[in-house]
């Protein structure tokens, strides 16, 4: 999870993705690096590479053991901690218009395919302190003017 929330802005997939590359540069992490966000364009569930080793925090915390367990509506430990190993406090949101099995939730909710950070449109976020499916999809449409953080996962 990053450290520093964006508004829905992202410059769509790619730009968010290109965030993540980012900070993951930045920190010396190496691979390569994807948001989980979904718009009219894709999905985790069609842009990612589905890990059959697992997915785990920075801290090495296992939070799924494939990409089946990631998207089957529970983790096995919250995505809590952003790039800087820092705990980041339950409630805290990140934008997703993703559902938890890695899919598009609604094409209307991705703030014009990520490209709009205004309060014409409107993104659904997910919860970072969760284990249910509501880390991904917590239900909850805001403003693309509000800023929330991004989930970054390595491929």
């Amino acid at each position: 999870m990053t450290s520093t929330p964006y508004d829905g802005s992202r410059g769509g997939l790619t730009g968010a993705d290109n965030t993540c590359q980012t900070i993951a540069n930045n920190k010396g992490l190496g691979g390569s690096w994807k948001a989980w966000l979904s718009d009219s364009t894709g999905s985790p569930s069609t842009r990612f590479t589905q890990s059959t080793s697992g997915y785990k925090k920075l801290d090495e915390t296992l939070i799924a053991n494939s990409w089946s367990d990631l998207v089957d509506g529970s983790l096995l430990s919250p995505i809590n901690i952003d790039e800087n190993q820092a705990s980041v406090a339950p409630g805290n949101v990140a934008w997703s218009d993703t559902l938890s099995n890695g899919n598009l939730r609604d094409m209307n909710s991705s703030c014009n395919n990520w490209n709009n950070g205004t309060s014409s449109y409107n993104g659904v976020k997910g919860n970072a302190g969760s284990i249910t499916g509501s880390w991904s999809d917590a239900s909850i449409s805001t403003g693309c003017q509000n800023a929330n953080r991004l989930y970054c996962f390595e491929q």
